[in-house]
């Protein structure tokens, strides 16, 4: 991201695959300047591999020179493991600081 400018995400959505055994939840977030986003897989009650899809509006605001960090989490079950592509786009805009101040991010 250029210096200077701040970037405001909009949408995250993604797929998560996995193999293994029946999860009890998944849980997903978006770290952002102005803290986690967390968000809503989609969770099917399987005992072999699958995908786990989220589509999702968050609005989180990250700094030039600290990139947005994305992170999943598997809990309940021993034997699931991620397989396979695990994606997250990311969708929004840049805001120009250096022609106008932007607002301090509250945290």
């Amino acid at each position: 991201m250029p210096k200077g400018h701040r970037l405001v995400i909009q949408h995250v959505t993604g797929e998560l695959s996995f193999s293994g055994s029946t999860l009890q939840s998944i849980v997903a977030h978006l770290n952002g300047d102005n803290g986690s986003h967390f968000l809503t897989p989609v969770v099917p009650n399987v005992n072999s591999s699958f995908n786990s899809f989220f589509d999702q509006p968050v609005l989180s605001y990250v700094e030039a020179g600290d990139p947005p960090s994305f992170e999943a989490l598997v809990f309940g079950s021993s034997t699931a493991t991620f397989s396979g592509p695990q994606q997250a786009n990311l969708t929004g805009y840049l805001l120009d600081c250096t022609s106008a101040p932007c607002v301090p991010i509250a945290h």
